[in-house]
């Protein structure tokens, strides 16, 4: 995949530090590269071939930007509210939706009529402004929801339509506007105002598409062009019109406000990043003379990445994952948070054809209550071990977090 051209200026003297375990500030970032480096700073300037970061101690490097997987701000922003859209139908008549489509885009806009039962017709919103109708296969929609509600996403054998008293319809949607037809699997027809929805799934299989996608307060995700952001002025961002169901009106220009980006990734076949908190264990096991162990508990859920969450081991424990294919780097911090008592080991272990390697071992304790890991995995590496061994003072205080636990797929 070619590299995206950028332009950012931005212009900030607030700094911040490059530590793993820092604080965010206002204005940061997080910048995942290829070797799964995690890098957290401002972003001083870019073009269309690198990054300028700047960290505490006011020191400047550049990242390609064909070396990034993903960037997200290290804080919250608050998202575009209905009554800031100028031009977009009024709550009562036509609720804003997010769209959510097979290619991973997630776009807002107000239902209309179509006149074809296979299309969804929309009146386009992104940031603040209305960009006209488009017109959406509804082989393309993956979902559609309220924008404000928290993202539901089930597992669908058929379509699915859930009303706002909680009933729950399951078949196949014929067509959708201001109501929404659906044959039932019981072999009847139901049609249905969508106002009384809150949301809708379609059963279409996800298409990963490579390419640069933006994500923003206001949860639209979009597959872009090209972009340009500065400190002051608003965001300009050329999207894709044809994937968004948009006539070619000669130009592909949207614009929102400076400070609304809250993130970057960066898809094609050549390099992804899976997080461990994402997998489910293929074994827990307990260590030392415990005879049960508990399963890691997910931490930091609301991290702008699911790369940036983490795992609590609640005590010495040997959990196992495994790997998916083509894993080639592991990240992550260890950390045990009870620094006084705590005194363990921790080991990395992988497991291949050929047998099982410990990548890595640190002992933790108040001394040295953390280490910093970034190791590569041997070729067809299958299985990921890590091991909580109870070190002078036994397993009473023996708990270790795994922040940030990242795998790293191809190159």
């Amino acid at each position: 995949m070619k590299p995206l051209a950028l332009a950012i200026p931005i212009c900030s003297l607030a700094l911040l530090t490059a530590s793993s375990f820092a604080q965010p500030i206002k204005g940061g970032w997080v910048v995942c590269t290829r070797d799964l480096q995690l890098r957290e700073a401002l972003i001083d300037r870019a073009d269309e071939n690198e990054l300028m970061l700047v960290n505490s101690y006011g020191i400047r490097s550049v990242v390609s930007i064909d070396q990034v997987l993903f960037m997200v701000r290290s804080e919250s922003i608050e998202p575009v509210t209905q009554a800031e859209i100028m031009g977009a139908p009024m709550q009562e008549r036509s609720p804003v939706r997010l769209i959510t489509l097979h290619d991973g885009q997630a776009i807002r806009g107000s239902i209309r009529e179509s006149d074809l039962p296979e299309e969804l017709a929309l009146q386009l919103i992104a940031g603040k402004s209305v960009h006209g109708e488009a017109h959406i296969p509804l082989e393309h929609v993956l979902r559609i929801e309220d924008q404000d509600a928290p993202s539901m996403r089930v597992e669908l054998r058929d379509d699915l339509l859930i009303a706002r008293n909680g009933d729950r319809f399951e078949g196949f949607i014929e067509s959708i506007g201001p109501s929404v037809r659906m044959s039932l699997n019981n072999g009847s027809e139901i049609e249905i105002e969508a106002a009384r929805l809150a949301s809708m799934h379609i059963a279409n299989d996800p298409e990963q598409i490579d390419g640069v996608y933006l994500s923003f307060s206001d949860r639209e995700q979009l597959r872009v062009l090209g972009f340009d952001v500065s400190s002051s002025q608003s965001i300009r961002v050329r999207v894709d019109t044809d994937s968004l169901g948009l006539a070619d009106t000669g130009s592909n220009e949207w614009r929102f406000d400076a400070g609304s980006l809250t993130g970057l990734r960066v898809i094609d076949d050549q390099a992804s990043v899976v997080a461990l908190s994402t997998l489910d264990p293929s074994s827990v096991e307990p260590m030392g003379d415990r005879v049960w162990a508990q399963r890691p508990t997910v931490i930091n859920e609301h991290a702008g990445h699911p790369a940036l969450m983490g795992l609590d081991l609640h005590s010495p424990v040997r959990v196992s994952y495994t790997l998916p294919v083509g894993a080639t780097r592991f990240a992550c911090v260890l950390e045990a948070p009870i620094e006084r008592w705590t005194d363990c080991i921790a080991r990395v272990r992988v497991v291949t054809p050929s047998g099982t390697r410990t990548l890595g071992e640190h002992r933790l304790r108040a001394q040295s209550a953390n280490a910093e890991l970034n190791l590569q995995l041997p070729r067809n590496s299958e299985t990921l071990v890590i091991e909580i061994d109870p070190g002078e003072y036994g397993p009473i205080q023996d708990r270790v977090l795994l922040l940030r636990p990242r795998v790293l797929i191809g190159e």
